[in-house]
């Protein structure tokens, strides 16, 4: 049974383009670690959404969307709750790396009701500040296996398996530490915003039979995507990367408003 894998990284932040808004926002009492989208970043959400529900057609069984609690992968992943018409699992597990360089206390945030969410559900893993690199990859990649774990496979009330879709929606970091999870190599090193990494698994075991472990690559590189084929004990990973949503597709600040 196929199942697909869409990690995505959330649209253009708008202390990127704005130097001014940080230390606005801490004058006014504000959470300076949480920017939202630039009208930029909403754009490219919605291309990004579009551009997933292209992928994986009209009829593709099961989607579960998980989100980082942080307010610019609520704001992405909101554009493709609207396009799949799913609603959004808020997964701590996803969130920002809570490096103390980056943060001076454990991140707080409001109810997420105002986005599509869903309230009963109980997020695979937790994050604590402070963490340091090994702590926060072992976090992201934790949360992947846990994902794929439990929503990997799903039965229909007629009792046949559906096709499975997981998307998840998180940082830069996260991009890099949970296509790691997957045994995987799909040039993630400098993920942009709105990076889309798509994986397909085929369930088939590895024929490795010394060693459970052994995971082998096969990759071929374009110049705006990268795919690759990755057989682990439980699967065989096909991975591609979507090219970056600067590259495919050229949004001027003037169209966003």
């Amino acid at each position: 049974m196929a199942k697909r894998v869409f990690i995505v990284r959330h649209g253009e932040r708008v202390d990127y383009v704005d130097s001014t808004w940080i230390k606005r926002t801490t004058e006014a009492g504000g959470r300076a670690y949480d920017p939202p989208l630039t009208s930029r970043g909403l754009k490219q959400a919605m291309l990004t959404a579009q551009r997933i529900h292209r992928d994986i057609g009209t009829a593709p069984g099961k989607v579960n969307l998980f989100c980082s609690p942080f307010t610019r992968c609520l704001q992405t992943a909101t554009a493709i709750s609207k396009e799949l018409n799913v609603p959004i699992n808020v997964e701590t597990g996803l969130g920002e790396a809570l490096l103390d360089c980056w943060f001076e206390a454990q991140p707080e945030f409001d109810s997420f009701t105002r986005f599509n969410t869903v309230a009963s559900y109980k997020p695979a893993q937790s994050s604590q500040w402070p963490e340091d690199y090994a702590t926060m990859s072992n976090r992201f990649q934790s949360t992947m296996l846990a994902l794929l774990d439990k929503y990997a496979t799903h039965t229909n009330i007629n009792g046949t398996a559906d096709d499975v879709v997981l998307i998840l929606v998180t940082h830069g970091y996260g991009i890099q530490k949970l296509s790691a999870a997957l045994g995987t190599d799909v040039q993630t090193d400098d993920p942009k915003f709105c990076c889309v990494c798509s994986f397909t698994s085929n369930n088939k075991p590895s024929n490795n039979k010394d060693n459970d472990n052994t995971t082998t690559t096969a990759a071929t590189t374009t110049a705006t995507t990268t795919t690759a084929t990755t057989t682990t004990k439980q699967d065989t990973w096909t991975a591609e990367r979507i090219a970056d949503a600067s590259h495919w597709l050229d949004v001027k600040e003037e169209e966003c408003v």
